[in-house]
């Protein structure tokens, strides 16, 4: 049993070389830091992400060719219900109903035609193992994350406003302008983040290395281990 000099700080090895148990089992560096506190022994390894072994690396593949037409089409429709709802909030707030009493029901429906081709594309944008929206919006522009949190606070807070003034609205007036400005609050929402995922989905490439038979193989290989030809180098 070792014990540490006075001289190097508790808890923290250096591997001895030259030994096989020594030799790293990935094609990347591998370093471990054992932690020694009440006779336990935690080992933290960090290694080179490998394809296909690391499911936090984010191999997503873009969309099929045959789907990105209609992304962009419901991409257009989820900005044009977002600019519509914007128009709507902005009467509202200044006591204006601008819009038909059709229109209200028509941006509910709306969100849901937009919202199954957003879902689909974050699932393919998304991990499998953790969620997280920095990885979902990796293909979007900074602004346009920025805006979705933006009007993500403020669908609560003006959902909040809504329902505190919701006892003085006009019972005989079936949808009045507190009504538009209460929902539409949460139409810009979910349009704006539709608008996010599927231009997200539309501009991010392919991180996945293929032979030129098309087979995936890991990033630092030189020939294929399926067809055995070679990798072009980039």
């Amino acid at each position: 049993m070792r014990f540490p000099d006075r001289g190097r700080s508790p808890g923290i090895y250096p591997r001895p070389s030259g030994s096989a148990a020594a030799r790293p089992v990935s094609s990347g560096p591998s370093v471990e830091i054992v932690h020694r506190h009440g006779g336990a022994s935690i080992v933290l390894q960090h290694r080179a992400p490998r394809l296909g072994s690391d499911p936090l690396v984010p191999f997503s593949a873009p969309l099929p060719g045959w789907i990105r037409p209609f992304a962009w089409f419901f991409l257009g429709l989820s900005a044009l219900g977002l600019v519509f709802s914007l128009w709507v909030h902005i009467n509202a707030v200044l006591g204006r109903q601008v819009a038909p009493q059709e229109y209200f029901i028509a941006l509910h429906l709306g969100i849901f035609v937009v919202w199954i081709p957003a879902v689909f594309a974050l699932q393919r944008l998304a991990n499998q193992t953790r969620f997280s929206w920095k990885l979902v919006l990796r293909g979007a522009p900074s602004w346009m994350r920025y805006v979705g949190f933006a009007f993500f606070a403020y669908a609560f807070v003006n959902f909040a406003f809504f329902i505190s003034q919701s006892s003085r609205q006009d019972p005989a007036n079936q949808v009045s302008a507190g009504d538009w400005r209460g929902f539409s609050g949460h139409w810009m929402l979910f349009y704006s983040t539709t608008v996010a995922i599927l231009y997200s989905a539309l501009r991010v490439q392919d991180a996945r290395v293929r032979c030129p038979k098309g087979h995936l193989v890991s990033d630092t290989a030189q020939i294929c281990a399926e067809c055995g030809r070679p990798i072009a180098s980039a």
